[in-house]
């Protein structure tokens, strides 16, 4: 670690390596501060419960207005680090399942943070199913007592 000293001493400071330490130092102290600063704000002071019925009915309102982009509201995980970890831990908000739909990676982790909560599937069958799609389309239908609404279709509705 780079002492005040250290930095006021020419001979050191004028080391790459010191100076790439240094600066490291200074951006943590700066993410620290801005974190602090963050935990300020109104929004951050609202209960996680609180937070997520919010999440809740924005990806409502994402789902009606864009369903062309059913995974587009999980961009709030990107927000911060509290939003990431409230979204994350609500399993409400991962009940949907789509797997033909959804990349299989969002998919599989839709399954796996949705823990107990009921599901709603919905799969449109390509004329070629992937495997991957399949063993997940299948694994969610093997929760049937989870599951409070399925739909499955070989052709899109217009």
């Amino acid at each position: 670690m780079i002492s005040n000293a250290d930095l006021r001493n020419d001979e050191v400071i004028f080391k790459p390596e010191y100076l790439s330490e240094a600066i490291a130092q200074l951006l943590a102290e700066i993410m620290d501060i801005q974190t602090m600063k963050n935990d300020m704000t109104a929004i951050n002071q609202l209960p996680n419960e609180v937070l997520c019925n919010i999440f809740v009915e924005y990806k409502g309102s994402i789902l009606a207005d864009q369903p062309q982009h059913p995974s587009a509201w999980t961009l709030i995980t990107s927000v911060c680090l509290r939003w990431r970890n409230a979204c994350i831990n609500h399993p409400p908000l991962w009940s949907d399942i789509a797997p033909c739909r959804d990349p299989l990676a969002l998919t599989r982790a839709k399954l796996k943070r949705s823990k107990g909560t009921l599901l709603s599937i919905e799969s449109l069958q390509p004329k070629i199913l992937t495997r991957a799609a399949e063993q997940l389309l299948a694994f969610a239908v093997c929760q049937a007592e989870r599951l409070v609404f399925l739909k499955l279709r070989n052709r899109p509705e217009y």
